[in-house]
């Protein structure tokens, strides 16, 4: 969807609107947030209560997860109606053009409404994610993409704005989150469909108590990862954003293709781990780091030699991208797939305690070192300032840990099974 969605939409609504449309896609991917982790711990509560074939708890934990999240979508419905008027939304996104302000209240409140209506809808792709049947999931995405396109082909020819181009887009997009529902509770677990009766405060409190420590580690990872283009917005417009932009979503469809192998390991690690199966657990991330190191370096290579020719085939416009950029978004690209690995297998154990500090801490430092970087040495110091974090504290401390962490797992397993 990005490889057809991007030159589409680039050379429709042209730079200054297009960087407008690429901060909104990725603050979509924000909506983890506003649910205070919970749809993540469910994912944790349902692994472990698949593991000891306990049917009853995992029904109290998605009715439980349910009904919070569409409290948390209610609350912060209510919260955007109040502060809209209060904010400035040329500022916010930094245009200049008339035809981006006059587009762009109108276009914000249309990408909310999406926002607000995925929260509960992301319950069911958890569900899938936990019984370690995601295909289901990413087929009814699959084919919630081929509408977007469609859509998006649709609005385009009949000369769309801004907004509309956001509702048609962004919203036939959610029908795989709307299909994953029907299909899940109307069909494949029916035993687990939401009943408010089921709604149990002991598991809230569970699913709220791990939940807010991995809001913690989203928040960090948000700070961390998806705030660049909102720095080179505030710094250099938001005609700059759509360069930037654009060779960042092409390194990120390399980390999409590592999590969809990389992604179903967190739910295997929580099953393996609550049966007592440690060995498997070390061996699988064993293989998942080499595997890693050889995809994301030889990956990452080919496409930094060969980005400009790729993004102006891509976009078929003469556009160039700095080769301090495309180093620097190399470089990332390797130490974020790294560090995912790490990741993955800290959520599946439920051992957060690590990514809560020093993730938190990382997010800050790689704000602060991108204005400092990006003041410095320009757009590409947005970037390197990632790169660094990550070294630092992804791979160096929170990897050193995770490694020590093993070697306990592994002496404690040898003991019980020497008794």
């Amino acid at each position: 969807m990005s490889l057809i969605s991007i030159p589409l939409t680039a050379q429709y609504l042209g730079t200054e609107r297009f960087g407008v449309w690429l901060t909104l896609s990725m603050l979509l991917s924000w909506v983890s947030l506003t649910d205070f982790g919970v749809a993540n711990s469910l994912t944790n509560a349902l692994s472990s209560a698949d593991g000891q074939e306990d049917g009853q708890q995992a029904k109290q934990a998605v009715s439980t997860a349910f009904w919070l999240t569409v409290g948390c979508a209610i609350v912060l419905a209510l919260a955007f109606a109040f502060l809209y008027p209060w904010v400035e939304w040329n500022r916010v996104f930094n245009v200049a053009s008339d035809q981006a302000k006059s587009e762009i209240g109108w276009a914000t409140i249309a990408f909310f409404v999406g926002f607000v209506l995925r929260l509960p809808l992301s319950i069911a792709g958890r569900i899938y994610t936990a019984y370690q049947e995601g295909y289901f999931y990413q087929a009814w995405n699959g084919l919630s993409s081929v509408l977007a396109i469609s859509a998006l082909l649709a609005a385009i020819r009949f000369q769309a704005s801004l907004p509309q181009l956001v509702i048609l887009f962004f919203g036939t997009s959610l029908l795989g989150d709307l299909l994953s529902t029907l299909h899940v509770f109307g069909w494949k677990w029916r035993s687990l469909r939401p009943d408010f009766a089921a709604f149990d405060w002991r598991q809230a409190q569970w699913l709220l108590k791990t939940g807010l420590q991995f809001w913690v580690v989203q928040t960090s990872a948000i700070i961390f990862f998806q705030t660049d283009l909102l720095i080179v917005t505030q710094l250099f417009g938001a005609k700059e954003v759509a360069v930037y932009g654009i060779t960042l979503k092409l390194f990120t469809l390399l980390g999409t293709i590592h999590t969809a192998f990389l992604f179903p390991l967190w739910p295997a690690y929580s099953e393996a781990f609550s049966r007592g199966d440690i060995s498997w657990v070390i061996q699988t991330f064993r293989k998942t780091i080499m595997l890693t190191l050889i995809w994301s370096i030889l990956s990452s290579a080919i496409l930094a030699i060969f980005t400009n020719k790729i993004i102006n085939a891509w976009l078929n416009q003469a556009i160039f991208i700095d080769e301090g950029l495309i180093l620097a978004m190399a470089t990332t690209n390797i130490l974020l797939a790294l560090g995912h690995c790490i990741g993955t297998l800290l959520n599946g154990l439920g051992k957060l305690k690590s990514q809560v500090i020093f993730g938190l801490a990382a997010g800050m430092t790689n704000l602060f070192l991108s204005v400092f970087l990006g003041h410095l040495i320009g757009v590409s110091g947005i970037c390197w300032a990632t790169a660094i974090c990550l070294l630092v504290f992804s791979i160096g401390i929170i990897g050193t840990q995770t490694l020590k962490t093993l070697q306990k797992m592994h002496s404690a397993s040898k003991l019980i099974n020497s008794h």
